[in-house]
C-alpha cells in the first residue's frame, strides 16, 4: 500500500503545481488578490513544501546542515501557503466583512511567527523530532484547508437551491463543489497527518491511517485538478447522454 501512498502525494504535488501555475497566469491578467493568494496557496503547500519536506528528511542524516536548510524552506513554503489559502476563502467568502479581513491579517502574522518560533526551538535538525510550534501549524494548516473546504460546499449547497429556480450558474456550482472536496480533502490529509506525529503513530507503518491518506490525497488531486482546470467538469453529470 506503501506505493499507493507515494502515487497520491505525487499526485496532490502536481495537481496543485497544475492549479498554482494556472491562477498564476489568470492573475496576471486580471490583477485580482484573490487568485494570486490561491496561486501562491497552491504552489507553497503542494509542489515546494511537500516536496522539499521529504527532500529533507531524506538527506538528513548525510547531510544535516541542509537538510535543516530544506526543512526551513519547506515549513516557511507551507505556513505561507496556510496564510495565502486562508486569506483567499476571507476574500472569497466573507468579502464584505472588515473583521474577517483583520483577521486574515493576524492569522498570517501568526503563521509567519509560529515559524520563526521553531528555530530557537529545535534549530530545524531534519533528524530531530518536530517541535511545539511545527505541530501547531500542522493542526492550524488543517484547520484553514478544512474551513475552506466547508465554505465552499456551503455556498454551493446556496448556488444549488438558486439552480433549483432556475437561476444560478451550473458550471459555478460544479467548481464549488470540487474545490470544496479537493481543498476539504487535502485538509484530512494534513489532519491525519499531524495527529498521528502527535500521538506518534508512522504513516507508513499504520495500514488504516494510510489508507486514509492516500484515498483523502486522490480526491484532493482530483478535486482541484478539476475545479480549475476543466472547462465543464461535471457537465456528464448534469446532461446525460441519450441513448
Amino acid at each position: 500500500m506503501t506505493w499507493m501512498a507515494w502515487i497520491a502525494i505525487a499526485a496532490m504535488c502536481l495537481a496543485t503545481g497544475t492549479v498554482g501555475v494556472r491562477l498564476l497566469a489568470v492573475w496576471w491578467r486580471t490583477r485580482e488578490r484573490p487568485e494570486l493568494h490561491c496561486s501562491i496557496a497552491m504552489l507553497t503547500i503542494g509542489p515546494v513544501g511537500f516536496s522539499l519536506t521529504m527532500l529533507s528528511e531524506a538527506v538528513a542524516t548525510p547531510h544535516p546542515e541542509l537538510g535543516r536548510a530544506l526543512w526551513a524552506i519547506a515549513a516557511f513554503s507551507l505556513n505561507l501557503g496556510t496564510a495565502m489559502i486562508f486569506l483567499f476563502t476571507a476574500e472569497v467568502f466573507h468579502s464584505l466583512s472588515t473583521r474577517m479581513q483583520d483577521f486574515s491579517v493576524f492569522f498570517a502574522g501568526w503563521m509567519f511567527l509560529l515559524w520563526a518560533s521553531e528555530i530557537p526551538v529545535t534549530g530545524y535538525d531534519a533528524e530531530g523530532l518536530a517541535g511545539w510550534p511545527t505541530r501547531a501549524s500542522d493542526f492550524m494548516r488543517a484547520g484553514a484547508l478544512l474551513w475552506a473546504g466547508g465554505k465552499s460546499l456551503q455556498h454551493q449547497g446556496m448556488v444549488r437551491r438558486r439552480l433549483a429556480l432556475g437561476l444560478g450558474d451550473p458550471v459555478a456550482s460544479d467548481r464549488l463543489l470540487l474545490w470544496g472536496v479537493g481543498i476539504g480533502s487535502a485538509g484530512v490529509v494534513c489532519l491525519v497527518d499531524a495527529t498521528a506525529k502527535v500521538i506518534g503513530f508512522s504513516m507508513f507503518y499504520t495500514p488504516a491511517l494510510l489508507l486514509i491518506d492516500t484515498l483523502a490525497g486522490l480526491s484532493a488531486s482530483v478535486g482541484l485538478y478539476l475545479a480549475f482546470v476543466a472547462r465543464e467538469p461535471l457537465a456528464w453529470l448534469r446532461d446525460p447522454q441519450p441513448d
